[in-house]
């Protein structure tokens, strides 16, 4: 009885001691807290003079060929090491193109790499607890500005379809986060309002959208962060140039002008988005250039151009545009789509081409129908090594061939020392 007495009060004494501690004391030790680094510091690790030794293409340019974008192929990778419970998002649609509601986890079949996966959870997207935690990426260079005043007042209601578990983040072409992450729904209608007023203005983004990108899958998006990470990335990709991977590419376009190069290269984008749990939407603006034969894409080009140039106070019935000057855009513009659409598909997600500013709702109505529509797949798998190899994955609906599983063919579990 006596030691718990004494236990007590030496546990009071310590109590009495600890709280007559002086302010100033305590606000020193604050002090030697770490300040908080600037966003987009994270770039400053990646060496010029090191390629990514992962990256097998490091001296090509982007593929302006393979990438075939398909509205509403989408996934969102959900890879929880904390249980080393994979979580993916997957959209599920009948040979109409329509979704399937009503399945359950006995419904879906998981292999990886060719191992069937046992599944633990399933829940459709719109009913799950799991908040999601939106970044909204947009580019607001030059070349975007017919469509910066449409896009913002979409991505404006978007924020009002939020739910209250939600937030989201707007983050820019010149590395900037004009707002972190919140569900007022206020703060974020202000930073659109105010990003629209930059354009009004006459002021334009760095065009540093990969850099922007890189440095929100990096800084902003966090594995043990039980939320369902979602991108939205609009823009035409033209920092592809700039990427130190990419010189060949660049002197194809540009043989006249001295490459300034990014210290981080196209092969480390692709790989942290495969080893990031986010989804990304990509939002080109201008028609689509990929896929498309070249007498249309031409076509398209010109009319692009023309845009540009109603946005920049020029009539385009009094600019002559020379053949050779149409061709060297749509080399340009299909370079940038290619790089973008890559990124999107390798995250799982999908790319939508804002061919008119007015079409800019549309396109966002159908980014948060398809978030909501998605089904969140769960499961334990059999070979949980962090060894930061690529992963196979196939969904598939049991009984049911006719229907496809839009979603990430593969992910990867970083290894410890990956960050």
């Amino acid at each position: 009885m006596r030691k718990k007495v004494f236990t007590g009060l030496a546990i009071l004494t310590l109590f009495a001691c600890i709280s007559s501690i002086p302010t100033a004391i305590i606000r020193a030790q604050d002090d030697k807290k770490p300040k908080q680094e600037k966003f987009g510091s994270s770039l400053k690790r990646y060496d010029q003079t090191k390629p990514n030794p992962k990256d097998k293409n490091a001296k090509k340019g982007a593929d302006t060929k393979k990438i075939t974008p398909k509205a509403g192929d989408g996934l969102d990778d959900e890879l929880s090491l904390q249980s080393t419970l994979a979580v993916f998002d997957v959209m599920v649609t009948d040979n109409k193109q329509h979704f399937v509601p009503g399945l359950t986890k006995d419904d879906f079949v998981v292999y990886e790499d060719g191992v069937e996966q046992q599944v633990g959870t399933c829940a459709i997207g719109e009913d799950v607890i799991l908040p999601r935690s939106i970044a909204l990426i947009i580019d607001y260079s030059g070349s975007q500005y017919p469509f910066i005043k449409a896009s913002v007042e979409a991505a404006e209601v978007l924020v009002n379809n939020l739910t209250p578990k939600d937030e989201m983040a707007i983050i820019t072409d010149d590395v900037d986060i004009l707002q972190d992450y919140t569900n007022d729904k206020g703060a974020l209608i202000k930073a659109l309002e105010g990003l629209k007023k930059k354009a009004k203005d006459g002021k334009e983004g760095l065009s540093l959208q990969m850099s922007a990108l890189l440095a929100t899958l990096q800084e902003k998006v966090k594995v043990s962060d039980d939320k369902r990470s979602i991108i939205i990335f609009q823009t035409d990709g033209d920092e592809i140039f700039k990427l130190r991977d990419q010189k060949d590419l660049f002197k194809k376009y540009y043989p006249y002008l001295e490459q300034t190069t990014e210290k981080f290269g196209f092969s480390d984008v692709k790989n942290k988005v495969e080893n990031t749990r986010a989804t990304i939407y990509a939002v080109v603006p201008g028609d689509q250039l990929i896929n498309v034969p070249d007498d249309e894409a031409l076509r398209r080009t010109k009319v692009m151009l023309d845009q540009v140039a109603v946005a920049d106070g020029w009539d385009p019935a009094k600019i002559t545009r020379y053949q050779k000057d149409i061709q060297q855009s749509l080399g340009f513009w299909r370079s940038g789509q290619t790089a973008v659409a890559t990124i999107a598909s390798l995250s799982g997600g999908w790319t939508g081409f804002l061919s008119k500013p007015e079409e800019a709702s549309a396109i966002y109505n159908k980014i948060l129908t398809d978030i909501n529509h998605r089904y969140i797949i769960g499961y334990y798998p059999k070979d949980t090594t962090a060894d930061g190899r690529l992963r196979k994955l196939k969904f598939e609906v049991r009984g049911h061939p006719e229907y496809k599983v839009h979603g990430r063919d593969s992910y990867s579990i970083s290894k410890p020392d990956d960050k």
